[in-house]
């Protein structure tokens, strides 16, 4: 269900994911692609200092891919 919703969201925002998979990697395992999805609630505005916490959550995440629910 959260793919569903994060495959709509990348599609109404106009994102296209495509990947060229030269002859050579084929032999190769797949490389994984890390997606996230965050609800900010308000922006974050409810909590003290969000930005700099949501930023460094982010980061310590290491996601390749982020939707984003409330961002105002």
């Amino acid at each position: 269900m959260r793919l569903t919703r994060l495959l709509a969201l990348l599609t109404c925002a106009g994102l296209t994911l495509a990947t060229a998979v030269p002859a050579a990697a084929e032999q190769t395992a797949p490389e994984q692609l890390k997606v996230m999805s965050v609800n900010l609630w308000y922006g974050g505005t409810k909590v003290n200092d969000y930005r700099a916490k949501q930023v460094r959550f982010l980061r310590e995440q290491a996601v390749d891919v982020v939707a984003v629910q409330e961002s105002h």
